[in-house]
């Protein structure tokens, strides 16, 4: 979760716009979905398992604990 929030913390006004863009996340419910409606995204947004899609948006991945400096 620590890793996954900046990144989508830079996106947010994006992802209002184009509510049909679903979150691929670890588990659907949880710390995650709420800290999700605290930025203002509905936390039926949020998918688990084996995703596809035709378009995917992927922020920069980073090393496990250590965050590009634009996401923190």
């Amino acid at each position: 979760m620590v890793e996954i929030v900046p990144r989508l913390a830079l996106f947010v006004d994006f992802l209002k716009a184009n509510p049909g863009i679903r979150i691929a996340a670890p588990e659907v419910g949880g710390r995650l979905a709420e800290l999700l409606e605290i930025v203002g995204l509905d936390a039926s947004r949020l998918v688990t398992g084996a995703v596809r899609a035709k378009i995917v948006y992927q922020p920069r991945s980073t090393g496990c604990g250590t965050a590009n400096v634009q996401e923190s």
